[in-house]
């Protein structure tokens, strides 16, 4: 009968740790990827930014030289990530792409101008720097104009300071989440040994001799929560690199080691916490307490 009852109880003390760890493992690889999102945030907006182009048209008479000299102006300028020259010629071809028909055909002559097309920088995408990087630009002698998508800039600005922000609140509610999860599941494992922790009090056991062990087993769960959390997330973002590689880079080991080393204190931490405030409530409680 003691060893049926011992052997029940083994049963559902392993059951008890096997849920706390794949619910930390669950939690904390999203926890894990929500952090990687956040650190690769800006330069996922950056990226974003960058795409935008500011071109300038140029005169007729403008001269080679004069053209030469003023594209490496703008390439050593700060705000300028990539400067690229597009031919009258070379224009033409990409508008009769896009309309499928030769218009110079009907017209009987390119009315295209030569322009610079200016990727840039993801700090000067803002509508009052490229205004004034236009507003330069449109002095120069032998510029006719330069242009802008002002509506397309203004979309961009809102659409990613609303992300940043949505980005924030999310994490912040699924830390709090997180934390109630992990520290929940620990509550119930310590709840399934409830009586013994009275018994090795009721024996003379002191209260940091009787937590040690939980506290140890706490934080050898969330190890292996962790590692287990962390692998999941390694092969998700190996995946979306081989998925997504050619268009941007997802891998970045820097912030990977920062998100490696904040789920493993995360998990350690709340487990440490959980544990200790739950060995702490059943031995502050009376025998008769401890029943349902």
């Amino acid at each position: 009968m003691v060893k049926g009852r011992t052997g029940f109880e083994r049963r559902r003390v392993r059951s008890s740790h096997f849920s706390v760890v794949i619910s930390m493992t669950l939690v904390l690889f999203m926890v894990g990827g929500l952090g990687f999102l956040l650190l690769r945030a800006k330069e996922v907006s950056d990226y974003v930014k960058e795409r935008f182009t500011l071109s300038v048209y140029l005169k007729e008479n403008a001269k080679d030289l004069e053209i030469s000299r003023l594209q490496k102006g703008i390439s050593l300028s700060d705000y300028a990530k990539s400067v690229r020259f597009v031919s009258k010629a070379q224009a033409a071809r990409s508008f009769q792409r896009e309309l499928g028909t030769d218009f110079m055909d009907f017209l009987g002559y390119n009315p295209l101008l030569n322009a610079i097309d200016i990727r840039i920088k993801a700090d000067y995408v803002d509508l009052a720097k490229v205004k004034r990087i236009a507003d330069e630009l449109s002095t120069k002698s032998i510029v006719e104009n330069a242009v802008y998508e002002r509506s397309l800039l203004n979309e961009v600005s809102e659409n990613i300071e609303k992300i940043s922000i949505g980005l924030l609140i999310v994490a912040a509610a699924f830390l709090i989440i997180a934390i109630a999860l992990i520290n929940s599941s620990i509550r119930l494992a310590i709840y399934a040994r409830r009586f013994l922790i009275k018994t090795m009090q009721l024996v003379g056991a002191t209260k940091g001799f009787i937590r040690r062990p939980f506290t140890s087993k706490g934080i050898e769960l969330s190890l292996i929560a962790a590692l287990l959390a962390l692998l999941l997330l390694t092969g998700c973002l190996f995946y979306l690199e081989r998925e997504l590689g050619a268009y941007m880079q997802i891998l970045d080991f820097e912030n990977l080691a920062v998100v490696y080393v904040g789920v493993i204190a995360m998990g350690v931490g709340i487990a440490w916490i959980s544990t200790h405030c739950a060995t702490s409530k059943f031995l502050n409680l009376k025998s008769d307490d401890l029943y349902p």
